[in-house]
């Protein structure tokens, strides 16, 4: 499965963008098409009462809680996550798509078709926005790394030892020994290579999420240890 978490401003074009990527059958969680459901107003209403919010985010939570759970790919919009949630996103090898045409377009979108309170939600999302972070396309982790990404997925058998610890990998993050979604890494020796065009290198192997991000393992290769209590489960790079 792939998690996509569409992320931007309120009026920004984040279920337009939805709607223009997503395959049919592929599960969408929209609080606001939620909310709209169950008070029974128009889809495109973006003004709910409190306790119909109140409700809709337990059924979104709910939603969210069994789509990890299911084969297809999930589209879930997430106007605001914070560091810690997008760290927990990206463990379970989600795509991070912000939506953000600019704030002068927002802003006159707000004022034009939303309520009063987005536009106030439009200025802190602005006011709160890091700046000069970099998108998963722009450090190499778009749409292409995430296709190949699922190629190697396809291709794995459940247990096979990773490169870099020995430990088994599995297709299920949660029975990875650090309970995260295996990464693609582009392979050892490959940094330079990396660094100069992010786009055309593609990943080559599957690495724990740990091993990966442990600082230099997409870059060496790892050399056989008798003396390690994992010798030999391990994949010893020629």
């Amino acid at each position: 499965m792939t998690i996509h978490i569409v992320t931007g401003p309120p009026a920004a074009g984040k279920s337009t963008y939805i709607r223009a990527h997503a395959k049919p059958g592929d599960i969408r969680i929209d609080l606001d098409h939620i909310a709209n459901a169950l008070a029974g107003t128009d889809v495109d209403n973006h003004e709910h009462a409190a306790h119909i919010l109140t409700v809709a985010k337990a059924a979104r939570q709910a939603a969210i809680d069994a789509a990890m759970k299911q084969d297809c790919a999930v589209w879930l919009i997430h106007t605001k996550p914070t560091p810690k949630q997008l760290d927990d996103y990206e463990a379970q090898g989600a795509v991070i798509h912000e939506i953000d045409p600019g704030k002068d377009v927002v802003m006159k979108r707000c004022k034009a078709e939303r309520p009063k309170g987005s536009l106030i939600a439009a200025a802190k999302w602005y006011d709160n926005k890091p700046k000069g972070k970099k998108s998963t396309h722009e450090r190499g982790y778009g749409h292409a790394h995430q296709q190949q990404r699922r190629k190697l997925l396809a291709q794995l058998k459940d247990g096979t030892p990773c490169p870099e610890c020995g430990k088994p990998m599995f297709k299920t993050a949660t029975k990875n020994f650090d309970n995260a979604a295996l990464e693609a890494d582009h392979g050892p020796g490959s940094a330079l290579k990396y660094a100069q065009d992010k786009q055309a290198t593609k990943a080559t192997r599957l690495l724990h999420r740990t091993c990966n991000r442990s600082g230099g393992a997409w870059d060496r290769p790892r050399k056989s240890d008798p003396s390690r209590e994992d010798a030999g489960q391990g994949f010893v790079w020629a």
